[in-house]
């Protein structure tokens, strides 16, 4: 159903399932060439939300973090990790000798501030890069919930795996 939604209808799809092996076995069956094709069937282009450890090994390559550190801007993120952690080093020294104080120890807990919030808006826009150039975006339905997808991402149809009704 979901290949017929992206492929036949060019539709964008968020699917969600209750665990991260129901979203794993989705994405295992979307990630591999259709078996009952007749003639080739392109690749989908999805990506996978969640933290990597939670995924299958088999599959991190189809994880936002993953797909995020092969763009271009992913660089200009980690030179940016680089300048905290040599600032975080600076500010934790504890050699008497050495230790920045009074406004210079400000100065840099300000650095510090502005690294870290540029950091964010940087990491935002590369995660908002994938996402955008993907057609299914499948997470649990705990992970779709979070800021990722809160960056103004639509989608035409939404999955929910193993829904169920509450008799009340």
């Amino acid at each position: 159903m979901i290949r017929q939604l992206v492929l036949n209808q060019q539709l964008r799809v968020l699917v969600c399932g209750a665990s991260n092996l129901s979203v794993d076995n989705i994405l295992l069956r979307l990630s591999q060439p259709c078996p009952s094709a007749t003639s080739p069937i392109p690749p989908i282009p999805l990506t996978r939300l969640g933290h990597p450890a939670r995924i299958l090994s088999s599959l991190t390559s189809h994880t936002l973090d993953s797909q995020s550190s092969l763009t271009d801007a992913a660089s200009l993120v980690e030179d940016i990790k680089s300048d905290l952690l040599t600032l975080n080093q600076e500010l934790n020294n504890k050699d008497k000798k050495t230790r920045l104080r009074g406004s210079e120890r400000k100065k840099k807990w300000d650095e510090v501030r502005e690294l870290r919030k540029d950091m964010r808006k940087r990491l935002g826009g590369v995660e908002k890069e994938v996402l955008g150039g993907k057609m299914v975006v499948l997470g649990t339905t705990h992970g779709a919930g979070g800021k990722v997808l809160d960056r103004e991402e639509e989608f035409d149809v939404v999955i929910i795996d193993e829904g169920g009704f509450i008799k009340l």
